[in-house]
């Protein structure tokens, strides 16, 4: 008989990385222009103006990029949450 220990150190579910390859993956998942915003805030730290002069798009545009980002990830994310939230206090 394998012990239980064993059986949930080989779960994906008890990979430390793994909370960030379900966020990357949500990210991923994003449509093409959310998910470019997104990036360009979320990763690369440009500002909201930033992103607008370099897409030609209004700031307007990027706030319902951003938004509607952050709901789609927020949907796709929350069956996961213990995950993140244990992630965090690990890292605490």
């Amino acid at each position: 008989m394998v012990p239980d220990s064993a059986v949930h150190e080989s779960d994906p579910v008890h990979d430390p990385h793994f909370p960030k390859y379900l966020l990357e993956s949500a990210i991923l998942g994003l449509p093409d222009k959310c998910r470019e915003v997104f990036v360009l805030s979320k990763q690369d730290g440009l500002t909201y103006e930033e992103i607008a002069e370099t897409l030609n798009v209004s700031v307007k545009t990027v706030e319902k990029h951003i938004s509607t980002g952050l709901q789609k990830l927020k949907e796709k994310l929350a069956p996961h949450k213990v995950l993140f939230l244990e992630s965090v206090n690990k890292n605490s």
